[in-house]
């Protein structure tokens, strides 16, 4: 699985994502995989905040997992702040491109949002 394109969903974000990185990379089937990347954010994340992460292979949705942003980094914060997260990755997942898509939300204002093109090899 490589990661080959990143970029916002939306305009003028509160809340960016970047340096997104995958360990290992290419990720193994069936083991789990590393996702590290520094959350820039404008406005306070307040406890509450979550994080939608869909997964999609061609139109087909594969994943919805909602994560509370507080449990990958400290709350309330502003500014620059590293986060880290396992994800197992699936021991039958089929190869081909993915699209990950997670918009951030924080009492229902849509605070940021990243799309990300994924392969499997």
């Amino acid at each position: 699985m490589r990661l080959t394109q990143i970029q916002n969903c939306i305009q003028n974000p509160s809340v960016e994502l970047t340096n997104l990185q995958l360990s290992p990379n290419p990720p193994v089937s069936g083991q789990e995989l590393t996702v590290t990347g520094l959350l820039s954010v404008k406005q306070p994340i307040q406890q509450g905040a979550i994080g939608h992460v869909q997964v999609q292979m061609n139109t087909f949705p594969i994943a919805n997992v909602d994560l509370d942003i507080c449990q990958l980094v400290e709350c309330p914060f502003v500014g620059e702040q590293q986060f880290k997260k396992p994800v197992q990755v699936p021991a039958k997942a089929p190869r081909g491109e993915y699209r990950v898509q997670v918009t951030i939300e924080q009492s229902e204002q849509k605070l940021g949002c990243v799309s990300s093109q994924v392969s499997l090899d």
